[in-house]
Parts: C-alpha cells; structure tokens; sequence
C-alpha cells in the first residue's frame, strides 16, 4: 500500500522507501514461522516436505504470473504503476481476513484427525480398549 501511494503522490524521498522496504520485510519475517507451525499441524510427517515444497513453489509462479499479470494491468491503468501496488495491497487485505476469520492452527478444531505413524507411541492417542503396556524405563509400549 505505501509503494503504491508513494507512486501515486510522487514521493521520491529514498528514506521513505527505506522504512517502507523495512516494514515489508519485517511483516513477511512473520510468515514463515507462521506457515512452518501451521503446516506440523495439518501434514502428517510424511507430507510435511511436499507442503513445504508447495509454499516455496509460490515464489517462482508468482514472478512468472505476476509478471505477466502486471504487464497487462499497467496497460489498464494508463502506466500509472501506483495502482497496480494499490491493487496487490488490498487483494492481500482480504486474503489476510479471509486466513484470520477461517483458517484454524490445529486440524482438531474442525474435527479432522491427522494420522502421523511417525509419531513415538506415547504421542498417538490411544484406542479405548487397548490394553498399555510398559517397559523397564516406564515408557509405554505398543504392541
């Protein structure tokens, strides 16, 4: 949004971009912290990598798409490059808003359970009529 509005009010002042560069990086710092605890939680083990590959993958597709995509809106807005951040800022407001009010950090709140084999056996929940058995250290065993 500030890229935008210093497009459109002609702000050449190169201490403003510094803060709004800082500002950007300091949000997107958050993010994948952010993505790396959400995903433990809704991917099991075993397809935690292909989650993480999938978010790694949305960098390159949007260069090439947003490339391509910004072209075109440029025309559209008569090379008034302001716009086109104007336009990115809001699409990323209502995505945000639309992640806050329905995306859940565990899958346990909406009812679905992962099945994570890999987990150590005093993590998997336990079937009611399974009898638990313990070594000599104390730790449970499952047979």
């Amino acid at each position: 949004m500030g890229l935008g509005l210093s497009g459109i009010y002609y702000v050449s002042s190169e201490g403003v971009y510094i803060a709004i560069f800082a500002l950007i990086g300091f949000v997107q710092s958050i993010c994948f912290p952010a993505f790396v605890g959400i995903s433990g939680a809704w991917f099991s083990r075993k397809n935690r990598g292909v989650a993480v590959n999938g978010f790694c993958i949305c960098q390159n597709m949007g260069n090439i798409v947003g490339a391509q995509l910004g072209a075109f809106l440029l025309r559209q807005f008569d090379k008034h490059w302001g716009w086109l951040f104007i336009l990115c800022a809001a699409w990323f407001v209502v995505l945000v808003v639309l992640q806050i009010f329905f995306l859940k950090p565990e899958p346990a709140q909406m009812g679905i359970y992962i099945e994570d084999s890999d987990k150590p056996a005093s993590m998997r929940p336990r079937d009611s009529n399974e009898e638990e058995h313990f070594n000599s250290a104390g730790t449970p065993l499952v047979a």
